[in-house]
């Protein structure tokens, strides 16, 4: 099926023709000793599991929330998508949990690693559903959410975390690459879509990330989409620019970023070699302010098209995970 047929079923979804059967569950996740130190206790999340109709199992993409926290326009367009086009989804807010209602204005309250294991346990639950696929599990999200997407696809990430990949593909909208891991191991297949005009988390720095990942030894491939803002007009077709809202790639980093995450909380620019703290990258690269929302509406379906092609390409990653078991 080709990329433009399925984008005329997204269209389908966004104007309320999809229905589908959804079911809440409860997932518990132990917090570790290496995470953020507020997080002390289990926390109990809540996903949303979103079934197609026809034959089990089915392959399961789950999405993850970005900075928006529940109000994720991504959490109910983009589950509303797959399941039109015969695709099990899972809706993962990881802020209402915690007490979050969003990190606009203060990433700090949660980081997109705490993120990336809420989605792990979220992955190993419905890996023992029947109605699921275990072979076929994707990790997806849009922004913050994205982010631990690109995270969860590197080797790296389960070097320092003491985890386990659980994924077979990972499918990300709009990441965030101001922070990233320098090594160049996949664990399986990653494909991102970034907006051309997005001022918040600008494509020029996922684009030398994707560069080295790719091959190693699965594809990593980054698609930017001409005339797109970072929230693909999720707040209206009208192209709104917010003065007031913090923004780290307005900042005074901006142009010594992407930085390479360095074991010790180390964060080393890609630009000048320069090593700083956590400490550091916080006060040194903090101050930068407005973000760009809004406009081309047109192209929320015309991406989630391309997304669910990539994925059909890939045939969602099979075996990907579970090799590396």
């Amino acid at each position: 099926m080709t990329w433009w047929l399925l984008a005329a079923l997204c269209l389908a979804c966004l104007s309320g023709a999809a229905g589908h059967a959804a079911e809440t569950t409860t997932v518990e996740r132990p917090h570790a000793a290496w995470e953020q130190r507020k997080f002390t206790a289990a926390v109990a999340l809540r996903p949303t599991l979103h079934l197609p109709d026809g034959q089990a199992p089915f392959p399961l993409v789950i999405v993850v929330n970005s900075s928006a926290g529940a109000r994720d326009f991504f959490l109910t367009q983009w589950p509303e998508a797959l399941v039109a086009a015969g695709i099990a989804a899972v809706s993962l807010d990881t802020f209402t949990p915690r007490g979050i209602r969003n990190t606009t204005r203060d990433q700090s309250q949660i980081s997109a690693f705490t993120m990336a294991l809420d989605a792990l346990a979220t992955a190993r639950h419905y890996a023992a559903d029947p109605r699921i696929d275990p072979g076929r599990i994707v990790v997806s999200g849009h922004s913050k959410g994205a982010s631990a997407a690109v995270h969860l696809a590197n080797a790296e990430f389960y070097a320092r975390y003491g985890a386990s990949p659980a994924f077979t593909a990972g499918m990300a909208f709009s990441p965030d690459c101001f922070l990233q891991f320098d090594n160049t191991d996949t664990v399986f297949p990653l494909h991102a879509l970034s907006g051309e005009k997005d001022d918040v988390t600008p494509p020029a720095y996922c684009i030398p990330l994707f560069a080295r990942l790719n091959g190693n030894p699965h594809p990593a491939t980054l698609e930017i989409i001409p005339a797109t803002w970072h929230s693909w007009s999720i707040d209206g077709p009208a192209v709104r620019f917010q003065a007031d809202l913090p923004n780290i790639s307005r900042g005074p980093c901006a142009g010594d970023a992407p930085f390479m995450m360095e074991p010790g909380l180390r964060f080393r620019s890609s630009r000048t070699g320069d090593v700083i703290s956590l400490d550091t990258l916080r006060t040194r690269c903090a101050g930068g302010t407005g973000k760009t929302f809004g406009g081309g509406r047109e192209n929320l379906p015309l991406a989630f098209g391309k997304a669910i092609a990539w994925l059909r390409a890939v045939d969602f990653g099979t075996g990907a995970a579970t090799s590396q078991r």
